[in-house]
């Protein structure tokens, strides 16, 4: 009885932790989403002439360094994330 209630723990452990790291998958994919429309964006209104090159340049620099951030945060939780199995191991 006690043995199959750790698991049942582990397992449910195991269910929520992979659930997290969906939602963690997902976010950053909406974050990526985000970045590569308004790179677009820039890119479009530069073309457009509605912007100048100095603040293309500038929102560039901007977003290029939100993406690399983000591959940042990406790398160092896929370093950092383990995996349970449910089983303890």
């Amino acid at each position: 009885m006690i043995l199959e209630l750790i698991i049942m723990k582990l397992t449910l452990d195991a269910i929520l932790q992979h659930c997290n790291s969906l939602a963690y998958e997902q976010e950053v994919r909406e974050q990526a989403r985000v970045l590569k429309a308004r790179l677009l964006k820039l890119m479009s209104d530069y073309e457009a002439g509605v912007i100048d090159q100095k603040i293309y340049s500038t929102q560039e620099a901007e977003i290029m360094a939100s993406l690399s951030k983000l591959t940042q945060q990406v790398n160092n939780k896929s370093k950092t994330q383990s995996f349970n199995t449910g089983l303890g191991l």
